[in-house]
């Protein structure tokens, strides 16, 4: 049986503030937060990722990082300073360039050249 990724939930206390900064962040074809602010949603392609209400499971610790491809890391950089983001700096190994962000939740987000 092959299984396929279709949503990743993060839990987060802010829904509102993670679906907004996601939403800009990958521009989804569609986002949501329902009536109550418990649960919201950014859909892009064929993942979503989704944001419930509740606390993490760990205290100061990232459970989880999200990582987009993007073919030029240099010019990724500059266009998430444009849009208002602060990402770290770019790493090197070779072939490989990545460089990290953090939401506001403080959860590491990943962009790296590796296909």
């Amino acid at each position: 049986m092959k299984f396929t990724l279709k949503k990743i939930i993060i839990f987060t206390p802010n829904v509102p503030l993670l679906v907004e900064f996601y939403g800009k962040l990958i521009e989804p074809e569609s986002a949501y937060i329902d009536e109550d602010g418990k649960w919201g949603e950014v859909v892009n392609e064929n993942v979503s990722i989704a944001f419930h209400n509740g606390k993490k499971r760990f205290t100061k610790v990232t459970d989880i990082k999200l990582v987009f491809y993007a073919p030029d890391i240099p010019k990724c950089k500059s266009d998430l300073e444009e849009l208002g983001y602060e990402p770290g700096k770019i790493f090197s190994s070779g072939e490989i360039e990545f460089l990290n962000l953090s939401d506001p939740d403080g959860n590491i987000i990943q962009f790296s050249n590796r296909n």
